[in-house]
């Protein structure tokens, strides 16, 4: 019995590949977890000879602290250099290129103006619109959320480039909690913020497109229906 087992065995799985067609080929053929990505939504790397004007401010009730433009921005040029492969001296931080206050009055016919002069052909503009870190008992323990608005323009026309409601992306994040600081809090909410912005702008590892401190709202959450 042992005998006629083995062949007729060896017959069933030798003709899987035949009988199941591309259904096992496309199955040992598909890309693993680890190289499936997220296309991007405005791919910036096919204009990495271009340069993009990034101002980050925040409204009059975001509740922002002074330091948070400042490490927004970097956070997203070091994100823009690393992901998109473009060099540091293509991305124009408002923070450091002149005279610029993320609290003052805005004026979007100055900044693209900006932006122009220092000849940018994208705007990347990015709103913070609810920020708060809250300290817990009387250890050096916090919480904190930070969201924020973000939008892609073309620094010529002012026609929007990303995202496809013309509106903005508002993007949320939040650390229930933080053992070491304040400032690592405020590290961990700019660099997760940076990275929600900047993954649509290059094909993202599926792995690492969604991060443990980003919080899906209602809003985004319909936006990533479409």
């Amino acid at each position: 019995m042992l005998r006629r087992t083995i062949p007729i065995f060896v017959l069933v799985v030798c003709g899987l590949p035949i009988a199941g067609g591309c259904t096992i080929l496309g199955f040992l053929m598909s890309p693993s977890a680890s190289e499936q990505k997220i296309p991007a939504r405005f791919r910036l790397a096919d204009y990495e000879d271009q340069r993009l004007y990034l101002v980050v401010r925040g409204t009059r009730t975001s509740g922002m602290d002074v330091e948070v433009p400042e490490l927004l921005s970097k956070a997203i040029c070091k994100e823009i250099v690393r992901n998109v492969k473009w060099p540091e001296t293509s991305v124009i931080n408002a923070q450091q290129a002149g005279p610029y206050n993320a609290f003052e009055y805005f004026s979007w016919t100055q900044v693209e103006e900006n932006a122009r002069r220092e000849g940018a052909a994208f705007l990347l503009y990015v709103e913070v619109i609810e920020y708060e870190l809250i300290p817990i008992s009387s250890g050096n323990y916090w919480m904190g959320k930070l969201a924020a608005r973000a939008i892609l323009l073309d620094a010529e026309s002012g026609q929007v480039l990303w995202p496809d409601d013309q509106t903005g992306r508002i993007l949320r994040t939040a650390v229930d909690f933080e053992k070491k600081g304040r400032t690592e809090l405020l590290w961990r909410l700019t660099t997760a913020a940076a990275h929600c912005v900047v993954r649509e702008f290059y094909d993202c590892p599926k792995q690492a497109y969604k991060i443990g401190e980003e919080v899906k709202s209602i809003d985004t959450m319909m936006k990533d229906l479409e």
